[in-house]
C-alpha cells in the first residue's frame, strides 16, 4: 500500500502532460506538489498494474466517444508496441533490454505505446 500524500493520478496527469510536452524527466520542471524522484518511482514501483490501468483509460475513453460514432460503425482500438532499438546507446534516459519477439532475442532500446 501507498503511504504517499500525492494520489497517483496527479503524479500519472503530469507524467503525461511532460510526455505531451516532449520533455524527458530531466527537463521537465518539478510539480509544487511532488518531485521528479518520486515520478520515478511511482514509474518503476512494481506493484502497479500498468496493463489493467491502461484497460481502464481504454474503457474509460470508448465510453466518452460512443455518443459520437455513427451506430453503423464499429468501435475499435488499435494498440502497437514498436520496439525502437537503440544498439549503439548505453547511457540515455529509459534506454532498457528489451524482447524483439521476431529476432527472438534482446536488443537495447525502447518500446513506443501507439493508440490510433
Amino acid at each position: 500500500k501507498r503511504k504517499s500524500t500525492v494520489s497517483l493520478t496527479m503524479i500519472i496527469s503530469w507524467l503525461m502532460s511532460v510526455h505531451f510536452a516532449r520533455l524527458s524527466l530531466f527537463r521537465a520542471k518539478d510539480d509544487k506538489r511532488f518531485s521528479v524522484r518520486t515520478a520515478r518511482n511511482v514509474l518503476n514501483d512494481g506493484r502497479i498494474n500498468w496493463q489493467k490501468l491502461l484497460c481502464l483509460i481504454a474503457a474509460r475513453l470508448i465510453g466518452c466517444l460512443k455518443p459520437f460514432i455513427d451506430k453503423r460503425r464499429r468501435l475499435a482500438f488499435i494498440v502497437d508496441d514498436t520496439l525502437m532499438a537503440r544498439s549503439f546507446s548505453k547511457k540515455t534516459e529509459l534506454l532498457a533490454k528489451v524482447y524483439d519477439h521476431d529476432k527472438h532475442e534482446y536488443l537495447n532500446g525502447y518500446r513506443g505505446l501507439t493508440l490510433g
